[in-house]
């Protein structure tokens, strides 16, 4: 995609993406004549004693090449990119004690995509397809009213606040931090859109980050409006 189309209002399109890469690992219910299900993701995740399921494309190192295709077509462009669904089904049980290995994967998968998607000025929003069962991404169960999957929910969170995304020039708390009542996303919605959807005005001056090597801080990121 080399142009966003045109519309009657300017400065208000946004980007969507889906992210289930490797799909082996994320979607896969049953293998294929071009392609085998893929249990365990990442290298510090494979298994020795079930090679045949490891992930053999798509692992961190992509998350990052991808995700950083997308700041650099639309962030770096002042478009902003919401990755709408991003999740690894889980599979409920595997053969030979392979479900433990399997979930810590489906975790740091979560933690990875989350921190990359955020680190690279993208808002990533999981998909909980509901269910609870096998190969499914329900993190909350609705009968029970109840959370399900503490470890993906933790997995989450930890990725959203690492590394920092907001560090400014008077170290003010970052935006996730900022607003503990969790309306950080729609917050910084509205620092691209505006909070007036009619009204093209209500779009407030846009923040810059500089790089600065010249100090000793933590994050050499900085943020100037």
């Amino acid at each position: 995609m080399n142009r966003m189309p045109e519309d009657t209002v300017p400065g208000r399109l946004m980007a969507e993406i889906h992210y289930y890469t490797p799909c082996t690992f994320t979607l896969m219910e049953r293998d294929r004549t071009w392609g085998k299900m893929s249990y365990y993701w990442d290298h510090n995740h494979h298994s020795s004693a079930d090679p045949d399921r490891n992930a053999t494309r798509g692992e961190a190192a992509a998350v990052d090449r991808l995700f950083g295709l997308m700041e650099k077509q639309f962030v770096d462009r002042s478009i902003p990119v919401i990755p709408g669904e991003y999740c690894a089904t889980r599979r409920a049980q595997l053969p030979d004690g392979g479900t433990d290995l399997h979930l810590a994967s489906r975790t740091h998968y979560h933690r990875c995509g989350t921190r990359q998607a955020k680190a690279m000025g993208l808002i990533p929003f999981y998909w909980d397809n509901g269910g609870t069962g096998n190969n499914a991404s329900g993190i909350f169960d609705r009968h029970a009213r109840a959370l399900f999957n503490r470890k993906i929910m933790d997995a989450l969170r930890v990725g959203a606040t690492e590394p920092s995304y907001w560090a400014t020039i008077d170290n003010s708390p970052r935006a996730a931090d900022a607003n503990p009542d969790g309306e950080w996303a729609g917050n910084l919605l509205e620092l691209y859109l505006g909070n007036d959807p009619l009204n093209v005005n209500s779009v407030p001056p846009r923040p810059t980050l500089r790089i600065d090597n010249q100090n000793n801080s933590s994050s050499p990121f900085t943020a100037s409006s």
